[in-house]
């Protein structure tokens, strides 16, 4: 009776010894995986470093483009007014001399009809 209790025990600690391997196997092929998963994921936290660094830097570009188009508009901008502050300044100028020269046209009538009068 004793030496069967004995092999049953010791049946019961064989099976339980190769539960033990399967698990630790279990574990060992888990613990493979987690390291891929790891590998993979740290290769990914590159891909978005250098993602985000790239769209950083384009969007740095695309700033500076679009500010130096803006300080251009700005300037465009300013060149209109400068040019309408001109058209009317010649505007102006253009009345004055027209007006000179009417007087002048005048002076130059009246003179000539004095002249014929003598």
């Amino acid at each position: 009776k004793f030496i069967a209790k004995v092999a049953e025990d010791k049946s019961i600690i064989d099976q339980k010894e190769s539960e033990v391997v399967y698990f630790k196997e279990i574990l060992t092929h888990k613990e493979k995986q987690i390291g891929e998963l790891e590998k993979e994921a740290e290769n990914i936290r590159k891909q978005l470093y250098d993602s985000i660094r790239k769209g950083d830097k384009e969007l740095s570009e695309h700033q500076y483009e679009s500010t130096k188009l803006l300080e251009n508009l700005q300037k465009i901008e300013n060149g209109k007014k400068e040019t309408d502050k001109l058209n009317e300044l010649m505007s102006s100028k253009e009345k004055e001399y027209q007006t000179i020269i009417e007087k002048f046209e005048k002076q130059v009538a009246h003179l000539k009809s004095k002249g014929q009068k003598q």
